[in-house]
């Protein structure tokens, strides 16, 4: 077998790999100046585990009611706001608006779209998003909606109405 490669070469071997990092994409005009956006090719890994956390339960609203739409919604801004150096508007009406009348979203997966990070992060997010929906949908979840439940239950007040 041969001599053993230091984590120091492959480092360098994968930094040489890399060439540009990110592609320059002109998403439009406004007032006679272009308008473009950066799309990174990859995530580092704080934001890669960031991005499937921030996804798991996306499908959930604040009543912990599952609306599978919302994990959709939630996807396509983050993809944006993670691949690309665009702000988008805070509020998830606009963003979402904005990223879909744009295009931008679809200009993101033309750039990392058949990538093996791309398919690991989706492979990812659908796990997350199923052992959250299993927690709250099963035993547990029922476990958890009772304890809520019981938290919110107001002995003092019960008492006065009666």
């Amino acid at each position: 077998m041969g001599h053993t490669v230091s984590s120091d070469t492959l480092v360098e071997l994968a930094k040489s790999k890399s060439g540009k990092d990110t592609v320059t994409l002109k998403i439009g005009e406004l007032n006679g100046a272009e308008i473009n956006m950066e799309v990174r090719r990859f995530l580092p890994l704080a934001e890669f585990v960031k991005f499937v956390s921030d996804m798991e339960e996306s499908q959930f609203d604040e009543d912990e009611v599952f609306r599978a739409q919302f994990g959709s919604i939630v996807f396509d801004t983050s993809l944006c706001e993670y691949y690309t150096n665009i702000k988008l508007p805070a509020n998830i009406s606009e963003a979402y608006e904005v990223v879909h009348r744009l295009g931008l979203k679809d200009r993101v997966l033309d750039v990392i779209g058949g990538t093996k990070q791309y398919i690991s992060l989706l492979e990812c997010i659908t796990e997350a998003q199923e052992h959250v929906r299993n927690q709250k949908g099963g035993v547990s979840g029922l476990c958890a909606t009772l304890i809520k439940a019981a938290n919110k239950f107001d002995v003092n007040n019960m008492l006065e109405q009666l």
